[in-house]
């Protein structure tokens, strides 16, 4: 998956990084907040897809294809590589369900 190196550099799954100046990052992504906006790199091929203010994705030409990026935040991520998401969500929902039953109870 495709990564934001903050302040204004790109990592594409390649290994290509794409290094920006700040002020023409944030105003693309100013300017996505209203179209989706697309920033191309140094060596022509690698564009950074921007859409409501955020990169939400990194076309790659080796790849032929926009790459999205990994949607789930790092800290949920990190810990459950055998768990999926949804098995997560339904783990999540019986344990609130289990608080709200002893809450009764109490």
């Amino acid at each position: 998956m495709p990564r934001e190196l903050f302040p204004s550099s790109y990592r594409c799954d390649c290994g290509y990084q794409s290094d920006h100046f700040e002020s023409t990052v944030a105003e693309l992504k100013r300017a996505s907040l209203r179209t989706p906006q697309r920033l191309g790199s140094d060596d022509g091929g690698h564009i950074v897809v921007f859409n409501r203010g955020e990169m939400t994705a990194m076309w790659c030409p080796s790849v032929g294809k926009d790459i999205p990026i990994n949607t789930i935040p790092q800290r949920i991520a990190a810990g459950f590589d055998s768990e999926t998401i949804d098995d997560y969500i339904r783990r999540a929902s019986e344990l609130e369900s289990v608080a709200l039953v002893s809450e009764r109870g109490a």
